[in-house]
């Protein structure tokens, strides 16, 4: 048999095969004689046969704890487009299903069901469902729902929120809803805080926000205190925190001698939640 020679419609073929696989139905190509249509019906059912047995055997290894099988299969389901399988497994417990459910409904315009799904795997512990969550919220302007995550502990939400606020130019707003992730140790919130601190001129206060941190034993913080000295031009106090040890001034000030720029903040960011 010659060479197989891919076609356009390939990809929609091998999509109709599964969905009349699915739900029953037929499948018909229509065409002139010669033009391949028998050969590309042959090589879209043996892909998607490929598929299938790929599938079953995911799904096996699965069934039986190995996690890097349960996140190919869950990607393998999406490439499928299999959602009711992927919402079966998501249901019993599968965060990896229900990531890809959430984006797949997305896809799909259906928000409020990616919404729910996210949400269910976020309230026992799912931290990537949760920023997920936090993320969709925001993309889909839902403050009240935000403040109420975050109100809850939340720090995905409340940095989501903060952004938005921002956006509406409710800057006082955004730092009351970011303190409390900024005092459990949230190195995103303690980043946007200080930023929005020293856009609206309040440098003192942000460098107060940083040093308590720093002098928490957070070296994030340190960093970004020592990056807001040397934007500053507060050598006299870079000093005083090479002086007291802390970590990075040192580097800082050899940077800020040179007239050397600060390092932005994303180049140290990490985030530390759990």
């Amino acid at each position: 048999m010659p060479v197989y020679v891919p076609r356009d419609l390939d990809a929609d073929l091998r999509t109709a095969i599964t969905a009349a696989e699915r739900q029953g139905g037929l499948v018909l190509l229509v065409g002139s004689s010669s033009v391949g249509k028998t050969r590309a019906l042959f090589e879209a059912v043996n892909v998607q046969r490929r598929f299938d047995q790929a599938i079953s055997v995911l799904r096996q290894c699965a069934d039986v704890g190995d996690m890097n099988a349960t996140d190919r299969l869950a990607g393998l389901l999406a490439a499928q487009g299999r959602i009711d399988e992927l919402r079966r497994r998501a249901d019993a417990g599968d965060w990896d299903a229900a990531h890809r459910l959430s984006d797949l409904l997305v896809e799909q315009g259906r928000v409020d069901e990616a919404i729910s799904v996210l949400r269910l795997c976020a309230d026992v512990g799912d931290m990537n469902a949760t920023d997920r969550l936090a993320g969709l919220l925001a993309a889909q302007g839902r403050i009240d729902e935000l403040r109420r995550r975050a109100d809850a502990g939340d720090g995905y939400a409340a940095d989501r929120l903060a952004g938005l606020l921002v956006e509406r130019g409710c800057l006082d707003e955004a730092v009351t809803v970011l303190r409390p992730s900024v005092d459990a140790g949230d190195t995103n919130a303690i980043s946007r805080l200080a930023d929005l601190l020293a856009e609206r001129g309040c440098v003192d206060e942000a460098i107060s926000v940083l040093r308590q941190r720093a002098e928490a034993g957070d070296g994030y913080a340190a960093h970004r205190l020592a990056d807001l000295l040397v934007t500053q031009g507060r050598a006299d106090e870079l000093q005083a925190e090479v002086h007291a040890g802390t970590y990075g001034a040192s580097d800082r000030l050899v940077m800020l001698a040179r007239g050397e720029p600060a390092i932005t903040r994303e180049d140290p960011v990490r985030d530390q939640r759990t």
